[in-house]
């Protein structure tokens, strides 16, 4: 009796060991994301940069990059936190520029 089962059972376990699981597409980490901003009332390379200083000094702020003619300001995320977006339109307000967060 003992034999007859064996093949059956070795065969179940050559497909499990063959058969791979189904690939899940890997949905990104909200801290992967970049948070784009509208800054308006940009106007020069001096907003830019000041623009860049104050944004840089918020927490959850990794990398910020600023467009002048788009008048848009796209933060990269620390990895351990996000930057929180009424301190973003704070910080732009206390330097004189108007923030907008596009829908997304």
């Amino acid at each position: 009796m003992k034999l007859t089962f064996f093949p059956l059972f070795a065969l179940l376990l050559f497909i499990a060991a063959c058969s791979k699981p189904e690939a899940k597409p890997e949905t990104p980490a909200i801290s992967d994301i970049p948070l784009t901003v509208l800054v308006k009332g940009m106007h020069c390379e001096s907003c830019v940069k000041s623009t860049i200083n104050v944004l840089k000094q918020l927490s959850g702020v990794k990398e910020v990059e600023v467009d002048l003619d788009d008048e848009t300001a796209i933060i990269t995320p620390r990895s351990d936190s996000y930057p929180n977006k009424s301190e973003i339109s704070e910080a732009l307000q206390g330097i004189g520029y108007e923030a907008e967060f596009p829908e997304s």
